[in-house]
């Protein structure tokens, strides 16, 4: 049992994890995570275009602006981070910021969070970036996201609102 056991323990040790670059391989698994992240927001009344996620999915890497990454195991896609770089309207400046990060519920606490948005902030960075502006919209687990930027080193600076007209 225990030789079952440790066979089973390093095959696990022996997945990559890490960040990935999005393919179009990962499409079923991040359209999986994308239907997870809607239906536990705050805009799960608003219906979710796949067909439209999935062309800026396949786009993303057409565009030196966006940043589309994923952490995986082994083959297994635990999360991804879609940020992009934008001008502000008042200056030349450009910031970075995010359209979507997510972490699949049951993989939640890990490394894997952290690890997309210092890897987001090295890209910014990168490519002449200042300020990185991230957010949180989807209404979940709001107080440990807040703790989560703040011990990366963000303050938190303004709120987002929404209301149904």
């Amino acid at each position: 049992r225990q030789r079952r056991l440790g066979h089973r323990v390093s095959a696990v040790l022996e997945q990559h994890s890490g960040i990935v670059t999005y393919e179009q391989r990962y499409w079923p698994q991040v359209l999986k995570l994308a239907r997870e992240m809607h239906a536990e927001s705050v805009m799960r009344d608003i219906p979710l275009a796949e067909e439209k996620l999935r062309a800026q999915m396949a786009m993303a890497h057409l565009n030196p602006n966006i940043y589309l990454r994923l952490w995986v195991r082994g083959e297994e896609v635990i999360g991804g981070l879609y940020g992009f770089i934008g001008e502000l309207y008042w200056t030349e400046e450009s910031t970075a910021g995010d359209r979507a990060w997510f972490v699949t519920a049951g993989r939640r606490g890990g490394i894997a969070a952290v690890r997309l948005l210092l890897d987001f902030e090295a890209w910014a960075k990168a490519k002449g970036i200042r300020w990185v502006m991230p957010g949180q919209t989807t209404g979940v687990r709001m107080d440990e996201t807040r703790r989560l930027f703040e011990n990366c080193g963000y303050a938190v600076r303004g709120a987002n609102f929404i209301k149904r007209i």
